[in-house]
């Protein structure tokens, strides 16, 4: 009986998809969707981070980064400068709003954006005398018309290696507490205690200057002063504000 020859089925192994840089974001937002960390309809009630990016210098842009579904921008400007530093500009052309500056040569002021226009391939670009850096947070789960709770503080210290911005106390439950600061460690950067969130990854002007912002949602209303601790005996500087959802 002759055997029946079937012919050889020949099977073609799909290529890798090819990501493109601008298209990254995106692709971080949607695999965010698949692992179930952001449901597609958007993050759950209360205070989510949606994305954060860091960039040092002046004039150049970001990363970036997907902002789709957060309702605050929160940044953390810093630069050596005497004269303060400006917010930062963004890709989509939000209005920043600033707090507080905190002078004393190296300088800290938190600026942020209410209820901001987001999406993805979003860049933030620094603004400052060229010593300093930015550090943005977007966030949703905030006040959508005043988020800004109406506290902050902030503090200079020279030649510890720690600083704390000073204590504030939220007039309320469930509020996200935010801190940055700035130093002259270079790119050892700094770390923060308190329950405040792992920064950003840090990067430094040259070998000098270093910063980054953080920040703590606090369930229950109290004091809190973090603080923030660098290598050896660098010069800090710090801020601190309180926003509500």
């Amino acid at each position: 009986m002759d055997r029946l020859i079937l012919p050889r089925r020949k099977f073609l192994l799909a290529a890798p998809a090819l990501v493109l840089p601008h298209r990254r974001a995106d692709a971080q937002m949607m695999q965010a969707i698949v692992n179930g960390k952001i449901p597609a309809s958007g993050p759950p009630p209360g205070w989510n981070l949606i994305a954060s990016v860091h960039k040092d210098g002046n004039g150049v842009a970001s990363s970036a980064i997907n902002t789709t579904f957060a309702n605050l921008l929160v940044c953390n400007a810093a630069d050596f400068n005497n004269g303060g530093v400006s917010a930062p500009t963004d890709s989509y052309g939000n209005t920043w709003v600033g707090l507080t500056s905190y002078v004393n040569f190296l300088v800290v002021n938190i600026y942020y954006v209410v209820s901001p226009t987001v999406g993805a391939g979003h860049t933030f670009t620094p603004v400052n005398a060229g010593n300093g850096g930015i550090t943005v947070h977007a966030f949703s789960g905030a006040n959508a018309t005043t988020p800004y709770e109406g506290h902050q503080n902030g503090t200079t210290t020279d030649g510890t290696g720690t600083v704390q911005p000073g204590s504030v106390t939220p007039g309320q439950n469930n509020t996200l507490i935010y801190s940055g600061y700035m130093s002259n460690a270079g790119s050892v950067g700094a770390t923060i205690n308190s329950g405040f969130a792992s920064p950003p990854p840090q990067s430094s002007v040259g070998t000098t200057w270093t910063s980054s912002g953080s920040y703590f949602v606090q369930a229950t209303a109290a004091a809190i002063n973090p603080t923030w601790s660098s290598a050896g005996t660098a010069n800090m500087r710090a801020n601190i504000a309180v926003f509500k959802t």
